[in-house]
């Protein structure tokens, strides 16, 4: 048995609950709570690893990588995971009375037809979800809207840059994206006017203090440019 298609999405579990965080603590001057910390967790691993099933179970089978290989062989496993993970978060959402958080969270089903619209809505998609997960969540009643601008502008970037890296390959499988539809260099510019509007949106939060925490988050709308 590999172990990495099981534990896929746990990657996702330390950065969601990071950026969450850094930006509370930046708006509110304190720290998420254990509960919310399970929710975006929960939400961070199910989201992304049924994302990732989908995409074995269609690629042509010559065409899998070893991971898809991976999830293929494994699926039982996985199914049970998928299947115990949205059950746990149905309930925690229950529990907690965020009855308007259910629809977000089923439309998450649909992520993989979003893909293939004929109009990038993907990113918007993907900006909007997390953004609901990382702000809306912890803070459900009074969410700070400055916040919410920062991690939406945020991961809008990030998600960009991700499908300028994957432009050839949404080319082949006829997925919409920016850079598909715009160009490599128009999105890139968007991306960089993004995530320079994420920034100052989040030293503009109430408690930004220039602390290491906080250079944390700007660091994420950095380093990504240097990568590429």
């Amino acid at each position: 048995m590999k172990l990495k298609p099981i534990l896929s999405g746990t990657e996702m579990i330390v950065p969601v609950n990071l950026i969450s965080d850094i930006v509370h603590v930046a708006a509110y001057n304190s720290h998420i709570s254990p509960e919310s910390c399970l929710i975006n967790g929960l939400l961070a691993f199910n989201i992304y690893k049924y994302d990732r099933y989908r995409d074995a179970l269609e690629a042509n089978e010559c065409d899998r990588s070893e991971f898809y290989n991976g999830i293929i062989e494994n699926e039982k496993s996985i199914q049970l995971l998928l299947f115990s993970s949205s059950i746990c978060i149905i309930t925690i959402l229950i529990y907690y009375h965020m009855y308007t958080i259910l629809p977000v969270y089923f439309s998450s089903f649909m992520y993989k037809n979003i893909k293939t619209l004929d109009v990038p809505v993907k990113p918007f998609y993907v900006s909007g979800l997390w953004t609901i997960s990382t702000c809306i969540i912890p803070k459900y009643t009074d969410a700070n809207v400055l916040a919410c601008i920062s991690v939406f502008l945020c991961i809008f970037a990030l998600t960009n840059l991700a499908d300028i890296a994957d432009y050839t390959e949404d080319i082949k499988y006829n997925v919409s994206s920016l850079p598909t539809e715009l160009g490599i260099d128009s999105t890139l510019n968007i991306c960089l006017a993004s995530s320079l509007m994420s920034t100052f949106t989040f030293t503009q939060l109430e408690y930004f203090s220039n602390t290491f925490y906080d250079y944390i988050y700007i660091l994420s709308n950095i380093m990504p440019y240097f990568t590429r």
